[in-house]
């Protein structure tokens, strides 16, 4: 079943109470949003997709799924094809009554 997630959100580094190996995964997820600039041989993820360490969640990735479909769409798509085919928990990261406070929205799911 295909998902549509919405709004900030952390991509945890869990499946069921087990680390998602290998532990770089988040980074090597969040460069397919990044942009490497050759002059300085810098690699800038996106301020909407970047990878992160949280205590909770371990090595995970927060995403903005509202930007990145609008700005980065075939990233997007990478981004769910990834969460969903590894069972990746996505968390939402709102309190807003009128976000989906599940973290993706099941009436688009196709």
């Amino acid at each position: 079943m295909k998902l549509s997630y919405k709004g900030p959100c952390i991509i945890s580094g869990y499946i069921k109470g087990r680390k998602f190996r290998p532990s770089n995964w988040s980074e090597r997820v969040a460069e397919s949003g990044g942009v490497f600039h050759h002059d300085t041989k810098v690699l800038e993820y996106a301020p909407h997709l970047s990878p992160m360490y949280h205590e909770e969640y371990g090595h995970c990735i927060h995403v903005d799924f509202d930007i990145l479909a609008t700005r980065q769409p075939g990233v997007y798509e990478y981004i769910v094809w990834f969460v969903e085919s590894n069972g990746l928990e996505v968390v939402p990261l709102t309190d807003d009554p009128h976000e989906n406070t599940e973290g993706f929205d099941q009436s688009e799911a196709a």
